[in-house]
């Protein structure tokens, strides 16, 4: 599967793009001054297994990295992605 991940700053969320332009996977965060709190991360189902659940995360790692601002994860899988 080509998937292009990309941050959607207006709906504060990173997505996961196939091929066709669908939009396949999302993490969802909110922003506030000093933090980025990431919720909820999904991707389709017959997607799974790609990666793409871990660079929707990373994406916004990026992001809170670029406004220095602290990760916040209440979604269990970001969690998990930075106590590694």
């Amino acid at each position: 599967h080509e998937v292009m991940v990309k941050l959607d700053k207006d709906n504060n969320r990173s997505i996961a793009v196939d091929k066709e332009g669908q939009i396949i996977g999302e993490c969802d965060y909110q922003e506030n001054a000093d933090t980025i709190t990431i919720y909820h991360t999904e991707v389709k189902p017959e997607y799974g297994g790609n990666g793409i659940a871990k660079r929707l995360v990373y994406k916004v790692f990026e992001e809170a990295d670029r406004e220095c601002k602290k990760i916040v994860p209440t979604c269990s899988y970001a969690a998990k992605l930075l106590s590694n």
